[in-house]
């Protein structure tokens, strides 16, 4: 059985679920608020799952 914890793949809304592997960065957009950027493409962040992406972030800058 596989460890969940490891897996590439992180919710940043409802409606997508990223590959972190491929995230290139997470900047403020002025239409979307925050996005995800993820291979040129802006992928909006809801605030609900954004404290997730930065806990994943310093985990992996630790």
């Amino acid at each position: 059985m596989e460890n969940f914890a490891t897996e590439p793949f992180i919710q940043i809304s409802r409606t997508y679920i990223i590959n972190y592997n491929f995230l290139d960065s997470v900047e403020a957009d002025l239409i979307h608020g925050m996005v995800a950027r993820v291979m040129g493409f802006k992928i909006p962040i809801s605030r609900t799952y954004l404290e997730e992406i930065y806990s994943k972030l310093e985990e992996e800058n630790n």
